[in-house]
């Protein structure tokens, strides 16, 4: 598994920032948030440890943890083959069933693009697997760069996992294919998952 460079965390303060917005309680009627849990690991093949937070909370365990844990896991390499990707054409290809633009735009404000692309990263190679639930509407936020961040909701009645982070990375991809602002370069959005279980993606501005 591979875990975003810490540099990334030093380029991202340089970003144009969004209006930070307080967090909605509840996100949307019906739905509810909590503290979002990840079970990572500080060396290759060590021990488990859950981390509460972002994906950027976890980067910062990691460091107090292992202050190698960059080389044990080639992150290096994995940030340059990610930003390497970054410059091809978008996969549009991540099925979902519906996908709503410019929800609630009062509460949730927006997220700029390149704040999210750094959310996107983070969530594209930190380690762990993403686990929420029991639902419906149960939400967690798992990325929060620069008041850009991503949520990810499960919908089902029983608690259940995604294979990678990833996977939720791709449903935040999906919101700024289909949802971008390109003359303000901002989005906000929905994307509901057709495959695995009954699960959501939100990209929306927050308190990070």
């Amino acid at each position: 598994m591979y875990t975003l460079n810490l540099i990334s965390i030093a380029i991202a303060t340089l970003f144009t920032t969004a209006r930070a917005v307080p967090t909605p309680d509840p996100l949307i009627p019906g739905y509810t948030i909590t503290d979002f849990v990840w079970e990572v690991e500080s060396y290759p093949g060590g021990p488990k440890a859950n981390v509460t937070g972002t994906a950027q909370d976890v980067a910062t365990h990691l460091s107090a943890v292992n202050p190698n844990w960059k080389t044990d896991f080639n992150i290096s390499e994995a940030l340059q083959n990610h930003q390497e990707s970054k410059q091809k054409k978008r996969d549009l290809s991540f099925p979902f069933t519906s996908i709503l633009c410019w929800v609630r735009e009062d509460e949730w404000g927006f997220a700029f693009r390149l704040p999210l692309l750094t959310d996107i990263d983070f969530l594209n190679v930190v380690p762990g697997i993403p686990t929420m639930g029991p639902g419906p509407g149960a939400c967690g936020r798992v990325a929060c760069s620069d008041t850009a961040a991503v949520y990810w909701c499960n919908d089902e009645t029983e608690t259940f996992s995604l294979p990678s982070f990833a996977t939720v990375a791709a449903g935040a991809s999906a919101i700024l294919d289909n949802c971008l602002d390109e003359r303000l370069d901002i989005v906000n959005g929905q994307v509901f998952a057709q495959f695995l279980q009954n699960w959501n993606t939100i990209v929306r501005s927050d308190t990070c």
